[in-house]
C-alpha cells in the first residue's frame, strides 16, 4: 500500500518520495540537532546516503508492510508561500524486533531545529498515533529514546505514553515508553478516539 495522507491544521503528513532525498539530507546534515539518529548503529555515515537509505526504506516499508514514516510538510496559511518538508514522523521500519511487542509498532519522529518548539511535533505525532490505533489496529505503541533526550521523552509523555523501563537498544541504553490502545480514549489529546473493538 501507499502511505495515506494525514492532515492537521498546520501540517500534511505524506509518504516519502525520491524527490525528498535532498531535503532529508539537509535535515540529517545537522548532526547537532539530529544527534540521536546518528547514534543508531550500522547507518550510512554520509547524510546523503543516510537520506537515500531512509527514503527508500520508508517507501518499501509502506508497500511491503503497510506502515512506515511520513514526510512532514508545512501547510502554509497563504498561497504565496511554498510548503516545506520539515521532518519525519511515523513507525520505525527496522527497529530491534526483540524489544518491539508483537502486537504493536515503534514510533519515531524528528523536526528541523527551526520548526521545533512550536507544537508541530505533537501535532504530527498525534496524527500518527491515531492512525496507528485506528487505521492499523495495533494494540500497543512504543517509543524509545536515549536517556539524554529530554525533549523527546517529554513529547512521549504529552502523547500519553508511560515510561516502562530503561533497556539496551540501538547500541546503548535507551528509555522505553508505551501506550496501549485501551488508554487512548482517556487522553485529552485524543478526545475522539474510539474504544477498542
Amino acid at each position: 500500500m501507499e502511505a495515506p495522507v494525514l492532515a492537521t491544521e498546520r501540517l500534511t503528513l505524506r509518504g516519502s518520495s525520491p524527490g525528498d532525498i535532498e531535503a532529508f539530507s539537509r535535515l540529517l546534515a545537522d548532526r547537532e540537532a539530529m544527534w540521536d539518529l546518528w547514534t543508531i548503529p550500522d547507518i550510512p555515515r554520509d547524510p546523503r546516503d543516510y537520506a537515500d537509505t531512509y527514503v527508500g526504506g520508508s517507501i518499501a516499508s509502506w508497500r511491503n508492510s503497510g506502515y512506515g514514516f511520513w514526510a512532514v510538510w508545512t501547510r502554509p496559511p497563504a498561497l504565496s508561500r511554498e510548503a516545506e518538508l520539515i521532518g519525519f514522523c511515523g513507525f520505525v521500519i527496522d527497529s530491534h524486533i526483540n524489544i518491539r511487542p508483537p502486537e504493536g509498532l515503534e514510533m519515531g519522529w524528528g523536526l528541523r531545529p527551526d520548526f521545533q518548539g512550536r507544537g508541530l511535533a505533537l501535532k504530527a505525532a498525534t496524527a500518527a498515533v491515531t492512525y496507528g490505533f485506528q487505521g492499523l489496529g495495533v494494540a500497543r505503541l512504543i517509543a524509545i529514546t536515549s536517556p539524554e533526550n529530554a525533549p523527546s521523552s517529554k513529547l512521549m509523555e504529552r502523547l500519553g505514553f508511560s515510561f516502562t523501563e530503561t533497556t539496551a537498544a540501538y547500541g546503548g541504553f535507551s528509555v522505553f515508553y508505551s501506550l496501549s490502545r485501551e488508554d487512548l480514549q482517556k487522553i485529552p489529546a485524543f478526545p475522539n478516539a474510539s474504544p477498542p473493538n
